[in-house]
């Protein structure tokens, strides 16, 4: 493992172990430290805001999160930065997660319309507010 990788797995582990440890801690500010760290942006070039990683570093920092049963959508997070950046696509604010399907149109900046299969909608929703 590069050093790199190791101090990333370090970090990692640390963030999600103290997460885990803190039964009062409610997931919005869970998710807020996670998102500090820059963990969502793992597979995100540095040129665009994000980590630089590459998958490796990601199955490291994703096998972590299993271990520790971190409870957020880390996985699907990672995913929709690294889809949207390779969209060239301006990042979210809060929490990015995919949709199985939508139906709808943007106008002037703004989704009308339905999202289906959302994994962890709810909590995508109440951290981009």
């Amino acid at each position: 493992m590069s050093e790199s990788r190791t101090l990333l797995a370090e970090t990692a582990d640390r963030l999600f172990a103290d997460i885990a440890a803190d039964a009062k801690l409610t997931f919005a500010n869970a998710w807020a430290q996670i998102a500090e760290h820059g963990f969502p942006g793992l597979l995100v070039s540095e040129a665009q805001g994000g980590f630089g990683g590459d998958w490796l570093d990601a199955a490291s920092v994703l096998r972590l999160a299993a271990y520790r049963a971190l409870r957020a959508p880390l996985a699907e997070a990672i995913l929709a930065a690294r889809l949207t950046a390779d969209a060239g696509l301006a990042s979210a604010d809060g929490l990015a997660v995919m949709a199985r399907s939508c139906k709808g149109a943007f106008d002037k900046g703004s989704f009308t319309g339905a999202v289906d299969g959302v994994a962890w909608g709810r909590a995508a929703w109440s951290t981009a507010r």
